[in-house]
């Protein structure tokens, strides 16, 4: 035995920790030989090899993770061959290392020896070598080359029920050894059978391709709302319970267990001052807390006070900084790029061209959007030039198989989550999320050229070459995947500074507008009419203040009161349009058909708003003009006459209004197509005004016809859709079966509500068809009661004198009339 095994050798048994310079009595710790590295020149050095559960935070406990937990520790009661090399991989600041630390405890607890070791470059051979000296490893063993073979030769026959924790293993290469890596199990982790024993690995790095398949591996995710909840009210004494608004700020964390524990603690801080003492703007509650995150007032990614080893963000650069290692480098800049985009699936398949990334260039892509042709040539020539200030390649060697095994690290990282959305019966899409604190530390590095190459990126995706028509339901899901972040681009483009040339800027807001129209189109078409009006006031007032045309911001203005009556408000979309009646007529002329399209939205928008008699009449002047502009076939004029017809019935002649359709219904049928939707339309306003002319029976047969082909074409729950629905619901009531027409409607109201919103005017016409129907079923009684709930509502929504409105306080008055006097 040389002098310097010698000397480590007493260490051990004289119960000393010895350093270069000095030497401590103190508690025994394992020391191990140095022979290579910039240490060599040190005999020993010490480690603990002990667990530190001095971390574990006894008063809270382990939310979320007890099935976990309980079927690890189980472990050490079974020899039922089931794995013992245990890999926790996930995000950083998921809790990885809280189980471990759990587990250790109790096993502990039971028994077991814990041995704990931290992968780091600088410790781990030192602990390895420590646990070799406590199972019988001599120091002459742990200077071998093949040490780590003795290790585990050992370990598989140690008569002791032991727990190995290898914590932070990040990056795999720090368990390879001179003999092999991890995944051909020639590392310092290597199989074994050993019913006693377990090894336990923390990491950020999922692919199993780093950990070979003899190993188990658990993905430690984000915790569910009410567990994260209850993460921050463990920490807060004078809450007892989780509530509403703990829920909604663990899911603003996105369920990330350090940023849980974090907030709670803050706000544990903030209640102990006394209320005098605080801030006018303390954040003391968890609304508070939510909203100063989402205002950017609390910066809890960077908070350096915090006596964590790493803060989150921190977690996080170390993963792209292996990826770096690992000859990733463009990781980094993809992540910031998918953080510009909208917190919701982002379809990367659409978006994420390699060409795009490879070598953008707005010009083209602005070129394609628009269709070609030689304005499009014209403007790329002005504008390519001066471009080139930010438009420089965000991955200049990016190929599909690159991209591919990117964005695959990424999620092997937990930095995205790689799936498909699938709203409704649309289809699917692949997607992909990033945490929504990943995206909130990425964002800030996401400098203006990475939000213009993802506006780029989303006006190439848009293109009907590409995403589709946004008015083909055959082609939404697609759409319904882009629209999210169509809507949060164009206000986040808005909302960004801008420097650079007038004509650069007024290129960006060209694109931004773009995009946004497209959106608003989609959200029109697929009946989400709320979401589409705020947008298009976000674009119509962007379109104002962009150097545009006045043909191009007047037009906005237009679609914008169109989209307002879509989400509800006809009389302020006929006041809107009435208003631009004469602008439009001065800038284009009477008879342009951007003029004619405005008098047709403002006929239907004056009918809607309760003035039937003069839409009819509107329409009737429009007409005119139409057949002898466009021609009596043209799809345009064909809606007219439809509008026509139907305004002549609402005015009171259903008859006319019947007869007009049928006369109709063939042209229809040969311009547009059996199934366009204008065509079904006119179906049916046929069966409507078929049952309006007397014959009930009939409306509802030609309505449960039409019922599966709008269904097809449209969607099951598009507002068409469910006009037809509730149509069939008031014809079955209207023909005899009373009870069947308050059980359909009543049915349909909850959709009415998810899809229209609970105030939308056609909620209220809804709840107006149940509580007649309820009456006529027998219910007078409970139809008054409807009917006087109702009442309030559709007079602020709709104004006291709107038909509606009338239509309700007569329904009051009517069954007030027919129930029992109430009891005193």
């Amino acid at each position: 035995m040389g002098r310097a095994s010698r000397r480590a050798r007493r260490a051990e048994l004289s119960d000393v920790r010895i350093g270069r310079d000095n030497v401590q009595i103190g508690q025994a710790r394992d020391v191990t030989l140095v022979t290579d590295g910039p240490a060599a020149d040190r005999a020993v050095e010490p480690i603990s090899i002990e667990p530190p559960l001095g971390l574990r935070e006894e008063r809270y406990p382990v939310r979320g993770r007890d099935d976990l937990v309980a079927d690890l520790t189980g472990l050490f009661d079974r020899s039922d061959g089931r794995p013992r090399i245990r890999v926790l991989h996930g995000l950083g600041g998921c809790g990885k290392t809280a189980v471990a630390l759990e587990l250790a405890h109790r096993a502990q607890q039971k028994g077991v020896t814990v041995w704990w070791v931290t992968a780091d470059p600088t410790t781990l051979t030192a602990g390895m070598h420590a646990i070799g000296r406590r199972i019988g490893l001599s120091n002459e063993d742990l200077l071998r080359p093949e040490a780590s073979d003795l290790l585990w030769r050992r370990l598989r026959k140690h008569h002791d029920r032991w727990l190995l924790v290898i914590d932070n293993a990040n990056d795999a290469e720090v368990l390879s050894t001179g003999l092999g890596d991890v995944a051909a199990g020639q590392g310092w982790l290597r199989q074994h059978k050993n019913h006693r024993g377990l090894v336990l690995v923390t990491t950020q790095d999922g692919n199993p391709s780093t950990w070979g398949s003899w190993t188990h591996r658990h993905l430690i995710g984000v915790l569910p709302p009410e567990a994260g909840a209850q993460v921050l009210v463990d920490r807060l004494p004078h809450v007892a319970e989780p509530t509403d608004d703990a829920v909604a700020l663990a899911e603003r964390l996105g369920g990330l267990p350090l940023a849980l524990k974090l907030a709670g603690s803050y706000l544990a801080l903030t209640n102990a001052v006394h209320e005098s003492w605080s801030e006018p703007d303390a954040i003391r509650t968890f609304d508070d807390y939510r909203a100063a995150l989402d205002e950017g007032r609390l910066d809890l990614l960077a908070d350096e006070t915090q006596d964590d080893q790493h803060t989150i963000a921190r977690t996080w650069e170390l993963s792209l900084d292996l990826l770096g290692r690992r000859g990733m480098p463009e990781a980094r800049t993809l992540l910031r790029l998918l953080a510009t985009f909208a917190d919701a699936p982002i379809p990367h398949e659409l978006l994420l061209q390699p060409s795009t990334l490879a070598q953008p260039s707005l010009s083209s892509l602005m070129h394609e959007f628009m269709g070609g042709g030689r304005r499009a040539d014209l403007l790329g020539k002005v504008i390519n030039p001066l471009v080139r200030m930010i438009d420089e390649p965000i991955a200049p060697a990016m190929s599909g198989v690159r991209l591919h095994q990117v964005l695959t690290a990424l999620a092997h990282l937990s930095l995205v989550e790689l799936g498909s959305s699938s709203p409704g019966d649309a289809g699917t899409v692949p997607t992909l999320r990033t945490h929504p604190l990943v995206r909130d530390v990425s964002r800030r590095a996401a400098d203006l050229r990475l939000r213009v190459t993802a506006l780029s990126l989303l006006m190439y995706a848009m293109n009907e070459n590409r995403a589709g028509s946004p008015q083909n339901r055959q082609q939404w899901a697609a759409w319904y995947a882009l629209a999210p972040h169509g809507a949060f681009i164009y206000r986040d483009i808005r909302a960004t500074p801008t420097a650079g040339t007038r004509m650069l800027v007024r290129q960006i807001a060209v694109m931004a507008i773009r995009v946004g129209q497209a959106t608003v189109t989609f959200l029109r078409a697929s009946g989400d009419y709320t979401a589409a009006a705020a947008l298009q006031q976000d674009v119509s007032e962007g379109t104002q203040v962009a150097m545009l045309p006045k043909r191009a911001k007047l037009q906005q203005r237009v679609v914008l009161a169109n989209t307002i009556g879509d989400a509800g408000d006809p009389a302020t979309a006929r006041d809107q349009l009435a208003a631009l009646l004469p602008i439009q007529e001065r800038v284009t002329g009477p008879e342009h058909g951007a003029t004619l399209r405005l008098r047709h939205g403002l006929a239907a928008w004056t009918g809607e708003a309760g003035d039937a008699t003069s839409a009819r009449d509107q329409y009737a002047a429009l007409l005119e003009v139409e057949s002898r502009v466009r021609g009596p076939e043209h799809p345009d004029t064909l809606i007219s006459r439809m509008n026509l017809a139907t305004w002549t019935g609402k005015a009171g002649d259903a008859v006319s209004a019947r007869d007009q359709l049928i006369a109709l219904l063939p042209v229809a049928e040969r311009v547009c197509g059996a199934e366009h939707p204008d065509t079904l339309t006119a179906r049916a306003n046929i069966a409507n005004w078929t049952g309006a002319a007397g014959d009930a029976t009939a409306a509802h047969a030609q309505f449960a016809a039409l019922l599966p082909v709008r269904a097809r074409v449209s969607g099951p729950d598009h507002p068409e859709t469910l006009t037809l629905r509730l149509n069939i619901a008031t014809w079955i009531g209207k023909a005899g079966d009373k009870a069947m027409a308050r059980d359909m409607t009543a049915a349909l109201l909850p959709v009415y509500e998810r899809v229209c919103g609970r105030e939308h005017p056609t909620t209220l016409f809804v709840r107006a068809n149940l509580a007649n129907w309820t009456g006529e079923a027998g219910e007078s009684a409970n139809a008054r009661d409807q009917f006087a709930a109702l009442l309030p509502i559709r007079e602020r929504v709709s104004g006291p004198d709107h038909p509606e409105t009338v239509r309700v306080r007569d329904g009051l008055s009517h069954w007030t009339k027919r129930a029992p006097a109430r009891r005193s």
